[in-house]
């Protein structure tokens, strides 16, 4: 799966970042890009294919992340205010999948058949 994030954030003590990171733009290639991959992999990761397309369980996946990245950054003088999911795309071999199983469950789903038995698609 490829997701695109946008990770807002801001500096809340300069000097602490230049101090523990280093100078420029630093704070953003050694201090919040090496740890938004694994705390992204780690949060996002639990997410089910079905839980993913939930935007509120998604939003909950975003805010932990925010919430570990500070633990890790806030020492360092940066603060991070939101972790924003703005696209997610799965492979094609798996969305091949994933339209297989999703029609199987409606061709043999009861619920829009109350009364009936579930029936195996024809061949």
């Amino acid at each position: 799966m490829d997701v695109d994030v946008s990770i807002l954030y801001h500096i809340k003590d300069p000097y602490l970042a230049f101090t523990t990171i280093g100078p420029g733009r630093l704070f953003e290639d050694n201090g919040i890009i090496p740890k938004a991959e694994p705390a992204l992999k780690e949060t996002l990761g639990k997410l089910t294919t079905e839980e993913f397309y939930n935007s509120p369980m998604r939003v909950k996946k975003s805010e932990e992340a925010r919430d570990q990245l500070n633990k890790e950054l806030n020492s360092k003088g940066i603060q991070v205010d939101q972790v924003l999911v703005r696209y997610f795309k799965y492979s094609p071999k798996f969305k091949k999948i994933l339209k297989r199983r999703s029609s199987r469950t409606r061709w043999c789903s009861p619920i829009n058949r109350p009364h009936a038995r579930p029936r195996k698609k024809p061949n």
